[in-house]
């Protein structure tokens, strides 16, 4: 059922299934969290469960093939840097990787900072972990090619691509705030 024009949401769907939403967190759950992912070569299992999880089972077929998969982490580990985790509602993110799978070059960080410091705009900063591939951005290829500086600047939030995202409002807010701030300084 979707709410008609008369409803308080309109356009809303009662049902997730009839939204692609369904479809689209199986997706992202059985392939991206769990892990388990077809690839050119073959089967991947590359988990990324939070570390609270002992492990699971799953049951996988592909190209004619049925695969019974354990995982175990009893270790209580996860790919999660837990020293530098985005936290909604404490600013804007400037995001970089060692491996320089974002934008985010040394002199725009400071250029960004020095804003936001002598404004009093809220910001922190996100560091992709480097032992493993992780974030990546059209920015990196673009800033690549041109002869400028570049920064990768983000807001915040969960649930990143899925149909609803959730994020803190002072957030926003504080990248809107930088962003008229540098063009009020450039």
């Amino acid at each position: 059922m979707i709410a008609g024009k008369d409803a308080p949401n309109f356009g809303e769907a009662k049902n997730s299934w009839l939204t692609g939403t369904a479809a689209w967190t199986f997706l992202n759950v059985s392939q991206f969290i769990l892990g388990i992912r077809p690839d050119y070569d073959g089967l991947t299992v590359d988990p990324c469960i939070p570390s609270k999880l002992d492990g699971f089972t799953a049951k996988r077929d592909f190209r004619g093939v049925s695969y019974h998969i354990t995982v175990k982490n009893p270790n209580h580990v996860e790919k999660a840097d837990i020293t530098s985790q985005p936290i909604m509602g404490d600013g804007f993110a400037i995001k970089e990787a060692a491996s320089q799978s974002y934008a985010t070059d040394c002199e725009a960080i400071g250029i960004v900072e020095q804003i936001a410091r002598a404004n009093g705009i809220a910001y922190q900063k996100y560091t992709n972990r480097s032992d493993i591939v992780g974030g990546g951005t059209l920015g990196a290829i673009s800033s690549a090619l041109l002869p400028m500086r570049t920064i990768d600047v983000g807001v915040p939030m969960l649930a990143m691509h899925s149909a609803r995202e959730l994020m803190g409002q002072a957030d926003y807010g504080n990248l809107k705030d930088l962003i008229v701030s540098f063009y009020g300084e450039a």
